[in-house]
């Protein structure tokens, strides 16, 4: 007789507990019940912080775009210098949208905020004009602005209102990847050029919905695939104050509001989301990335005519934050050219060192290079563009340091709020490599077809490379290094069985290439069943 009435207490309790969790659907669409927006310490346990912006000194970090950078007139809406401003006063704002005029809070103005809207002051050939900050440059000739990049994995969060919400018109933060290179070389758009991670990019008419995403090319031929999330929060919407995070690294995104995780995206499962250019796997966001913000066209798939009434609209940005997990160096020691971990004797002055190194560049951070063996100097590659910083540094030989040894090297960097250092050792070779040894044989390589390849032992310990001659092309080409029971071999080319193959090889170190060992082998019969034919 007890049973209905236990079995309607369940269904009751069930209810109840369901009705507290989020309610999540596949595919493109995920819904969560976020709480109020908190107040986040500055400190975040197992991070440390690289960059804590309110905006008291926003052109230290913040470049406002001009008209014509990047895309110009885009969906009608041109980026315009007058429409960002970062005050820090309270009251009556002269010159700001009709929003701001009567705000008087107590919290609201102890600090500098950005503001960004959107106007229908006509610029150029668009109607309507918009705000954009960004931690970059594309003006090569702004000497002035020191780009500010974030490098390998972090988290980034930001405290935004938004007090709009109309057809046509959004407003979005994300994190764009640039080339971080010098090379003059190198032809844009280049692989890494548009690759993105979208914080958030609002939906018109949706003041509780926005989309997150991540956008990457998978080949050199810019292929571009896509993976993006619409998200519906409740009960609060992007009116409020909100914090919006993101936490990247090579093996996964994910995506916070107010501290909530909303989505995730890992490289090695198969896409979720709404994914577009049919992806098989994802990328690895690898950066260097710069913050941008805008509030202007609305990039989410409305692009109807924007209702004029509504204009001035805006976004308000209180603080950027971004941190670096504990653990991670910020500015590791990269090598950029010369020979790794190598350096030769003859390398004693700034004028003679092919050997620079490199690390992650930040504008407020103080680097000390440092070695018993070695000088260093800033060094900047011919044709340098101001976006591209990156602490190159030339390094040489102090006088009176013995060769044939390594020596440490050891990068000394203050950044935010901590000092890390890395250290890396060079070898100092005091000669080329000796003639290599006349010992070469054929390997059969792992397969179905009866292939070998030439190997060669490595005896000279200075060798950092070994090259042989490829007859068909005419050129020298180098050969994959293994290291074998700590033996290190060099394997190259792919040669059929019973033919003859005549052999030019050499080994090569900072100091040069060693003289040519000249020789030849037949290559053998298989054994019988060991092909796949």
């Amino acid at each position: 007789m007890y049973r209905p009435v236990l079995i309607i207490v369940f269904i009751l309790l069930c209810a109840g507990r369901l009705s507290s969790q989020d309610i999540n659907s596949a595919f493109c669409d995920i819904f969560k019940i976020i709480p109020s927006c908190p107040t986040n310490p500055v400190d975040k346990p197992g991070y440390y912080i690289l960059l804590n912006q309110g905006f008291q000194n926003p052109a230290k970090y913040w470049n406002v775009s001009k008209p014509n950078d990047d895309k110009g007139c885009d969906f009608n809406f041109m980026r315009n210098q007058e429409n960002v401003t970062f005050p820090c006063m309270k009251g009556s704002r002269p010159g700001l949208p009709v929003h701001f005029q009567d705000e008087d809070t107590d919290n609201a103005r102890s600090t500098c905020y950005a503001y960004l809207w959107n106007t229908n002051v006509p610029i150029n050939d668009c109607p309507y004009s918009m705000g954009e900050i960004k931690t970059m440059t594309v003006d090569t000739a702004n000497h002035i602005f020191r780009s500010y990049y974030f490098y390998s994995s972090g988290y980034i969060e930001a405290k935004v209102r938004q007090l709009y919400s109309s057809p046509g018109q959004g407003s979005a933060m994300w994190l764009w990847c640039v080339l971080d290179s010098d090379d003059p070389t190198i032809v844009h758009p280049n692989i890494l050029d548009g690759n993105e991670i979208d914080v958030f990019e609002t939906q018109p008419n949706v003041t509780n919905s926005f989309n997150s995403g991540y956008h990457w090319r998978i080949n050199e031929s810019l292929e571009s695939v896509e993976s993006y999330y619409r998200i519906h929060i409740i009960p609060n919407s992007y009116t409020d104050w909100t914090v919006f995070a993101v936490q990247w690294s090579r093996d996964s995104i994910t995506w916070y509001v107010n501290n909530k995780q909303v989505s995730r995206m890992v490289m090695s499962d198969y896409p979720s989301g709404c994914t577009s250019g049919n992806p098989t796997s994802f990328s690895p966001p690898d950066g260097p990335f710069c913050i941008r913000f805008n509030s202007g066209p609305n990039t989410v798939g409305d692009h109807n005519a924007v209702v004029p009434a509504t204009l001035p609209t805006h976004l308000e940005i209180e603080y950027v934050r971004v941190y670096k997990p504990e653990g991670e160096k910020a500015a590791p020691i990269t090598f950029f050219s010369g020979v790794r971990n190598q350096i030769c004797i003859s390398e004693t002055s700034f004028e003679t060192s092919n050997t620079i190194l490199s690390a992650n560049y930040y504008p407020d951070a103080t680097y000390s290079w440092s070695s018993p063996a070695f000088e260093s100097e800033p060094f900047d590659l011919p044709g340098h563009q101001p976006q591209h910083h990156s602490g190159k540094v030339k390094i040489w030989v102090k006088p009176g340091v013995s060769g044939n040894q390594a020596y440490p090297l050891i990068l000394s960097t203050t950044l935010f709020s901590h000092t890390e250092q890395d250290t890396v050792w060079y070898f100092i070779s005091d000669t080329v490599p000796s003639l290599p040894t006349d010992e070469f044989q054929a390997l059969r390589i792992e397969g179905p077809l009866c292939l070998y390849e030439v190997v060669h032992p490595i005896e000279n310990l200075s060798t950092t490379a070994c090259e042989f001659f490829n007859e068909d092309t005419q050129s020298w080409q180098e050969a994959s290094i293994r290291t074998i029971n700590n033996i290190r071999y060099a394997f190259f080319g792919q040669y059929e069985p019973q033919t003859y193959t005549s052999i030019q090889c050499r080994e090569k170190n900072a100091c040069g290439y060693s003289d040519t060992r000249h020789s030849g082998l037949t290559i053998p019969v298989p054994p019988p069943g060991s092909c796949g034919w």
